[in-house]
């Protein structure tokens, strides 16, 4: 990672990563959907209408997509403001936001893949993005590992505390 590469290639590399992601997690529910109608055929009056099926498996993985492009930039600048704070507060950098960003485009852009593993893929995407984000926060901002967890942990709890003491307030 460039210190001056600016925000597009790594935008670029996340979306990027997010599309092959997305047809290869298609591509394994093709299979599971096949047997699915398989063993449900049997069982229903009219049989299964395949173009219906297909179409509207095609609709979800386009909203997949879609929805997904909008959580790589929410991700990105929102927990990204949130992850700089947070390594500031956790023992200060002089790198600036754009790097915070940078990082965190990249680290998306290779966890992404961990979704075509059909059952265990969300969760060893969420794994595996906590430990590059810690490592990536670590070598990008030139900080000891220690800093950097308590920087992924007070990114990730402060937002949770503050969300749950105002929906106590709302009470």
């Amino acid at each position: 990672m460039y210190d001056d590469d600016g925000l597009g290639n790594p935008i670029g590399f996340a979306v990027i990563g997010h599309f092959l992601s997305t047809i290869t997690f298609a591509l394994a529910a093709i299979p599971v959907l096949v047997v699915a109608c398989l063993l449900a055929e049997p069982h229903m009056e009219f049989g299964v209408d395949y173009t219906k099926l297909a179409t509207q498996f095609g609709i979800g993985i386009g909203i997949w997509f879609g929805i997904g492009l909008v959580l790589i930039l929410v991700l990105m600048f929102c927990f990204g403001a949130m992850l700089h704070a947070a390594a500031f507060v956790a023992g200060g950098t002089e790198k600036p936001f754009e790097t915070t960003n940078r990082m965190l485009a990249y680290s998306l852009g290779s966890c992404l893949q961990l979704l075509a593993i059909p059952f265990l893929g969300p969760l060893l995407m969420l794994l595996f993005l906590l430990v590059q984000i810690t490592c990536g926060l670590s070598k990008s901002h030139e900080k000891p590992m220690g800093q950097a967890i308590g920087a992924v942990l007070l990114a990730i709890v402060m937002p949770s505390f503050f969300v749950g003491l105002l929906w106590m307030m709302g009470q």
